[in-house]
């Protein structure tokens, strides 16, 4: 019988030696040794290539990472396009002893029944005999499965031979004949479940698996260090391709049982990834395998999991602005300390940003301090910081808070009315010089702006417009406003998100979630060649369970978060602080959509959010939100270059 040896290659370099030469010593000589290399980056190919006068081998290098499946599916095919009775698949990492092919052959050839034939599997790392498996004992509707003789030393009392489920996928022996009727390895799966899948139909098709004792392979993976660190990756498609598997047998019975039991079992599954594994980034891949299951995502997992990414662009912008509410907090501390520590962390690596600066918050401090000595300070620190951030070659832009044009100082605190929060309360009126008509503010805002910042910038100029609150909407009222003073771009838009908070309310469902568009009466509606330019703000959203994941995260493991606060101040919003808890609550009921920010974030959440938005999207900070917590989180993804920041200016110019 001839037989085809198929080997899938990645980076093998460590182990491919190893194994060809354990097939040179085999005594069965009618082999040819298929080599399917995914686009390894090392020197696997070159040290196959001293092979090619000691072996039969055909190796067939792709550009691509095709997968464990679909790997051995192109070296099986090749196999039986060459005329080959057998093929035996075998992972870089195996060694065989002398007789196994020989033992394995011996046993299937008089027996047409054996559609799958396996050798024990031995630790390769012990100098010992002791068994990584015998075969699997496995249940195919629920998949619990059971690892025969697992860590036993091999000895006499082991059974000479046993028929199992299926053997493991890295020492697996099929007739061709069976995998003519059964077809070859399911592809979807891409690496991980494979085994199981292509032993179910081999059952189905009236066929046994047998696991043979005296052929004996050695297995060289350094299970110590997956123990130890986890690999996020396997446990992404082990999960994955669970839920792949019983939707694709109609095994829904199971696949419900098998949700109820995950819903269980969630806080168990926390303490076993961060207490013993020690990896908190294992359950972000664990619960996503999960989801792209149900959902049926297929092949190569999302290239976000991609250890080796390259350096993500973000547009990063800031508010520059106070509290609202009761305890506005102090310029000191809610602007100018923690935006110098911000400005700090974009220093090393020379990244930009879009500051949005409170201009009438300036507006009023200008109006109040020669009545009122203490505010001229804070005007003087923020004008130096302002200036010191255009040296910089940050980019500065409008953010228009109108209820500052009534605010009151009193007793050292701020008073707000808010009935002039948005800008659209402000008068309709067509007057430039009047800073309480919509026109006079956006005009009167921006010059004061630009007759500041080009002092030390003389070319600057006002084109970028943040309204407060988020409240752009309706567009129209602001419109001319914007035109007369040439602001054409809005970057208020949060794809997605909803506020139903009376006059702070907004609803930005169904708007488009794009980096950049263009639109004209409205930002809802994308318009190609219209003169408005959208840069909304990035959102994700996060399924159930990793909500409920995320939100028990922060429970556990960041209680103070909020405290640690550089600035000071709460929001207007705090006065409902009676109902945070049944909020709280119901917010785990459902599906969240997050922006692209640390904002009350900590880095397991920004982290998720990061991953899964596209190059230059645009992230929003408020300085007074920034604590030791973001700052470092962000301090961590500017020196390990995983994100180079940039402004707005950076993305149009």
């Amino acid at each position: 019988m001839k037989i085809g040896i198929i080997i899938v290659t990645y980076n093998s370099e460590k182990d491919i030696n190893r194994l060809l030469e354990s097939i040179i010593l085999q005594r069965y000589a009618n082999l040819v040794v298929y080599i399917v290399d995914n686009d390894s980056k090392d020197e696997t190919l070159k040290k196959i290539q001293q092979y090619h006068f000691k072996l039969s081998i055909s190796v067939i290098p792709f550009k691509i990472n095709n997968g464990f499946a679909k790997g051995n599916n192109i070296g099986i095919q090749k196999a039986m396009d060459d005329g080959c009775d057998l093929v035996f698949i075998l992972n870089p990492d195996m060694q065989l002893e002398e007789k196994c092919i020989s033992v394995l052959i011996e046993r299937i050839k008089y027996d047409e029944k054996i559609g799958i034939i396996g050798p024990i599997v031995l630790l390769g790392n012990n100098t010992g005999a002791i068994i990584q498996n015998y075969g699997v004992k496995v249940n195919f509707r629920t998949q619990k499965k059971s690892t025969l003789f697992h860590n036993q030393t091999l000895t006499s009392k082991i059974p000479n031979e046993m028929y199992v489920d299926y053997v493991t996928g890295g020492a697996m022996m099929i007739r061709c004949t069976v995998l003519k009727i059964t077809g070859l390895f399911e592809e979807d799966y891409f690496m991980y479940n494979d085994e199981i899948d292509i032993a179910y139909r081999v059952k189905k098709a009236g066929f046994k698996t047998l696991c043979v004792r005296d052929a004996e392979v050695r297995h060289f993976h350094d299970f110590d260090k997956l123990n130890k660190t986890g690999n996020n990756l396997m446990y992404y498609y082990v999960m994955r391709n669970k839920y792949i598997y019983f939707k694709k047998f109609h095994f829904y019975f199971n696949l419900s049982l098998s949700l109820l039991a995950e819903f269980i079992s969630f806080p168990l599954v926390i303490i076993w990834a961060i207490r013993r594994m020690g990896n908190r980034n294992l359950l972000i891949f664990y619960y996503s395998g999960l989801l792209d299951g149900l959902i049926g995502k297929k092949g190569l997992a999302n290239k976000s999991f991609d250890e080796n990414k390259k350096t993500k662009e973000i547009i990063l912008t800031i508010d520059y602005e106070l509290f609202l509410g009761k305890e506005t907090g102090n310029v000191q501390e809610s602007i100018i300390e923690p935006t110098r520590k911000l400005l700090s962390i974009l220093e090393k690596n020379g990244y930009k940003m879009t500051v949005f600066w409170d201009i009438l918050h300036y507006y009023k401090l200008l109006e109040l301090e020669k009545s009122i000595s203490e505010i001229k300070q804070d005007r003087l620190l923020i004008e130096k910081q302002i200036l010191d951030i255009a040296r910089e070659g940050h980019d500065i832009q409008l953010h228009l808070h109108p209820h500052w044009l009534d605010a009151k100082y009193v007793n050292g605190k701020w008073n707000f009315n808010y009935e002039r929060f948005k800008l659209h309360n402000l008068s309709g009126e067509n007057k430039k010089e009047d800073i309480n008509t919509i026109t006079g503010c956006v005009s009167i805002s921006k010059k004061l702006m630009e007759d500041l910042i080009r002092k030390v910038n003389p070319d600057y100029k006002v084109t970028t417009f943040r309204a407060g609150g988020y409240l752009i909407e309706p567009f129209n009222e602001i419109k001319e406003a914007l035109q007369a003073n040439e602001i054409k771009i809005d970057c208020s838009v949060c794809p997605n998100i909803t506020n139903y908070n009376g006059i702070f309310s907004f609803d930005f469902r169904f708007y488009p979630d794009e980096v950049k568009y263009n639109f004209e009466l409205t930002p809802k509606d994308i318009l190609k060649g219209g003169s408005f330019i959208e840069i909304p703000i990035a959102t994700v959203k996060i399924p159930l369970l990793i909500n409920l994941f995320f939100t028990l995260v922060r429970m556990i493991k960041y209680p103070h978060l909020e405290s640690d606060r550089k600035g000071r101040g709460v929001g207007e919003n705090s006065k409902e602080s009676r109902f945070i808890v049944p909020k709280r609550f119901l917010s785990l009921l459902h599906s969240r959509v997050n922006q692209l920010t640390t904002d009350s974030n900590y880095k397991e959440r920004f982290s998720y959010i990061i991953e899964r938005i596209p190059n230059y999207s645009t992230m929003i900070i408020h300085a007074k939100l920034l604590n030791k917590h973001t700052l470092g989180v962000l301090d961590e993804y500017v020196s390990t270059n995983k994100i180079r920041f940039i402004s707005i200016q950076d993305l149009l110019s």
